[in-house]
């Protein structure tokens, strides 16, 4: 294989597979997941910078 080949897809565009869904607002992240019993949380972050 020459060095040209190695790299055949860089620099070239590529066909969004899931562009449809996220522009029209129906694709789903992990965000969106909601599971029976799933728990939620949100660290608790001090006020002060560097306080021990």
């Amino acid at each position: 294989m020459t060095q040209v080949n190695q790299h055949r897809y860089l620099g070239k565009a590529r066909k969004s597979v899931d562009g449809i869904e996220k522009v029209t607002g129906r694709a789903r992240y992990a965000g969106d997941v909601n599971l029976p019993g799933m728990l939620h949380g949100k660290p608790a972050l001090s006020p002060y910078a560097h306080a021990l």
